[in-house]
């Protein structure tokens, strides 16, 4: 997912992993309740971050105060973990992805349903996401004629 408008949108469209008997085209959920939506919000300075808050209905009171504290714990570990935050019986877990000289937001998480997520492997998810994520960005900054036959390979 990427995105880069912040005053406009705050809200992300996922496309359905229902069943193909599903007509369902799409679910917007707002970004505090999405893995890649809280990664985002994470990302933002604080000034700009009050301000999206601000224009969410959702944002008052202790809602506020549980959306700030879950970002600090973002900020501090570089993951974010949605534990049934946009869909009941999913939890999923996500790092950002940077990369030199693009403002782009991108990030790469994995999703499980809840009854095979472990949680004393949590930080071993985010480790492995992290190492993806750092390849990830390396590889977009590679012009596209690089001649290393090594950056031409897939990510194994």
């Amino acid at each position: 997912m990427l995105a880069k408008e912040t005053n406009a949108i705050h809200r992300q469209r996922r496309k359905s992993t229902a069943s193909a008997g599903d007509l369902q085209g799409g679910m917007i959920f707002p970004l505090h309740r999405t893995t890649t939506g809280m990664l985002f919000l994470a990302s933002l300075p604080d000034p700009e971050l009050r301000h999206c808050l601000d224009r969410d209905p959702e944002g008052g009171g202790a809602r506020r105060r549980n959306l700030l504290q879950d970002l600090g714990h973002v900020r501090r570990t570089g993951f974010a973990l949605n534990r049934h935050r946009s869909e009941q019986g999913l939890v999923a877990v996500g790092v950002s992805v940077t990369w030199e000289g693009s403002d782009l937001f991108a990030d790469i998480s994995v999703s499980f349903p809840s009854a095979r997520y472990d949680e004393a492997r949590l930080a071993w998810y985010a480790s492995v996401l992290r190492l993806a994520s750092t390849e990830l960005g390396r590889r977009l900054v590679l012009p596209p004629e690089s001649t290393s036959a090594r950056d031409r390979q897939p990510m194994r």
